[in-house]
């Protein structure tokens, strides 16, 4: 089973390639890694290998992106599945870059070796179990579904397939698919019947074996929060900077922003809010 690594980035900077290095050097013997950059607005990844463009690879989501004013908000999915079309490998983990493990990456890694998931990420919910997530009034499915069926993820770390990526692409560009990606990307592969699992954490789609491990939030609640792997608070530092800020180790932390300040965007009552 042949996996391989995106490290996605929109910025550069001497500790966020620090962070890099320390991922790379500690995965060696598992799986080989590739920086993705993307530095605009829009679906412009940078993984050192040519692939279709995003507008004629995935053309209505990209669309959706080009009226939004870029990816951001929502519509990331455009740069990242119009790129790993290109990859040759049964599996690909796509990490950003606000991504850490406070432990040797190697030992999280390890438990997905043989695992056969087509969508491994994190927090994957159903609108029934997280009716209060600000995304939802977005989604808009070409057919209609229950809150039972529709589902969420916290995708700032995820495994796909290459049947996923494949059977993402060909259903997006079949039909129409508004809102956020990270309600598209599950209720996708769901919908397909592809297997979705957890990575960890307490969710119906976690396996035994790895509830409660791996990362904490608050599954539920609109920004995860509390937990080690939430959408906000921030923290300033690295693990491999500063490991005594990690309460617990051998668990993923989100967001790491180093130097990086969370960009504003609008929310849906009109409030400034960040992402």
């Amino acid at each position: 089973m042949k996996q391989t690594g995106i490290f996605l980035t929109h910025v550069r900077s001497a500790r966020i390639d620090a962070h890099f290095q320390r991922l790379t050097d500690e995965t060696r013997s598992i799986l080989p890694w590739t920086m993705g950059f993307n530095p605009g607005r829009g679906a412009d990844l940078e993984i050192g290998v040519p692939y279709e463009p995003a507008a004629t690879a995935i053309p209505l989501r990209w669309q959706a992106m080009v009226d939004n004013g870029g990816v951001r908000g929502g519509l990331l999915d455009v740069a990242i599945f119009s790129s790993l079309l290109a990859i040759e490998a049964d599996y690909i983990w796509v990490v950003e870059y606000d991504v850490d493990f406070a432990g040797n990456w190697s030992n999280f890694f390890a438990q997905f070796e043989d695992n056969p998931a087509d969508l491994l990420t994190t927090s994957v919910v159903s609108q029934a179990d997280m009716p209060g997530w600000h995304h939802w009034p977005r989604l808009k499915p070409p057919v209609a579904l229950s809150e039972e069926q529709l589902h969420r993820a916290f995708l700032p770390i995820m495994r796909l397939s290459r049947k996923m990526v494949g059977a993402y692409v060909r259903e997006v560009n079949a039909r129409v698919w508004a809102g956020h990606y990270e309600a598209i990307v599950p209720t996708v592969a769901l919908l397909l019947g592809l297997q979705v699992e957890d990575i960890g954490g307490i969710g119906r789609l976690c396996p035994e074996v790895r509830r409660g491990k791996n990362y904490s939030n608050n599954i539920g609640g609109p920004k995860l929060n509390s937990g080690s792997f939430v959408f906000r608070p921030t923290r300033p530092r690295y693990f491999h900077e500063s490991p005594q800020d990690f309460e617990r180790h051998d668990l993923l932390y989100h967001p790491i922003k180093a130097d990086v300040a969370p960009w504003e965007i609008e929310r849906l009552d009109g409030a400034t809010g960040v992402s």
